[in-house]
């Protein structure tokens, strides 16, 4: 077991979750020595205190699922490691509270699994989803998906489809009544102004920083994705099935950002959920000296990372 002992320290350890949360704090503040990183201190401070959060609700998910067969937060250090890897999105913003909405609306969408009524979870699950996308529109985008999910998870029917058609509008029923009584329609019209406003790659390519991370995480989703395909056959078929959703949703996440680079600080901390998710299962399962030698791999890859990250804010 010596070869596993790296990726058995990381998965199992009892100190695994404290370390990574001592490394994400000094992580955090290493960006405020640059001279672009010196953004309001108090922003940081909450924009951690949301990821922590963030954090934790990973932890729920994977008790409440099952998504791991061993009782682990491994999700959850992968998670803040790859936040902390990104000092670009260390500060508070509108897209960290919708992330927090995403993933209470994947909580309720995974609690539909084979339910026999499933309308109170798809209602809530698009409510969630709804008013994350009040807080960041382009959520929209990704409401097919969770239709796709709902299919996977057998799940959909016709009441369940109405009933996630009013659990999303509903955000957007109120936000139309606040509009109107404040004698400002714009509220409610620019959020779907958002919407119709494209820049497509060919207009606006990637930054050096964006295009690193991107491939980092890719390489992480790809090899994740892979296994979970090629050992699937070794988990329950529920399991199984979270698991193949998680990989197409995290794959139109990255086809979204491919076509809209300008997007890519924005749907970064979506992608780390569902990175992480996958990342974090395969961490947690695989037991072969190829994925301890990944996991050196990927750690030495993650520490070049932020330094290259901390080198483009100076």
């Amino acid at each position: 077991m010596s070869h596993q002992r790296l990726q058995h320290i990381l998965t199992t350890g009892h100190y695994a979750l404290p370390v990574a949360i001592i490394l994400a704090l000094i992580c955090w503040g290493i960006p405020f020595v640059t001279p672009a990183g010196q953004t309001s201190w108090i922003s940081s401070v909450i924009g951690f205190l949301s990821y922590a959060v963030i954090g934790y609700l990973l932890i729920l998910l994977n008790n409440s699922f099952a998504l791991i067969r061993i009782r682990a937060s491994v999700q959850t250090i992968v998670y803040l490691m790859l936040v902390a890897a990104c000092p670009m999105i260390h500060h508070l913003s509108a897209e960290d509270v919708a992330t927090a909405f995403y993933l209470l609306a994947l909580f309720m969408l995974l609690f539909s699994y084979q339910q026999s009524t499933v309308s109170t979870q798809m209602f809530y699950s698009f409510l969630f989803l709804g008013t994350g996308s009040l807080l960041y529109p382009q959520l929209t985008y990704f409401v097919p998906l969770f239709w796709i999910g709902g299919y996977m998870f057998q799940s959909l029917s016709s009441r369940s489809f109405f009933a996630g058609c009013l659990g999303w509008l509903l955000p957007y029923w109120f936000l139309l009544a606040y509009a109107y009584l404040a004698d400002d329609m714009r509220l409610f019209v620019d959020l779907f102004g958002e919407l119709t406003t494209f820049r497509f790659i060919f207009e606006r390519g990637f930054q050096p920083w964006e295009a690193a991370t991107l491939l980092y995480l890719f390489i992480l989703f790809a090899v994740s994705s892979v296994h979970d395909l090629t050992n699937g056959f070794q988990e329950k078929m529920r399991t199984r099935v979270y698991m193949q959703f998680f990989s197409l949703l995290t794959l139109f996440f990255f086809l979204f950002v491919v076509l809209q680079p300008e997007q890519t600080s924005q749907m970064l901390p979506f992608l780390l959920i569902n990175v992480s998710l996958l990342g974090g299962h395969f961490l947690a399962l695989s037991d072969s000296r190829s994925s301890n030698w990944f996991v050196i791999f990927m750690l030495m890859g993650l520490l070049l990372l932020f330094a290259f990250n901390v080198w483009m804010l100076l």
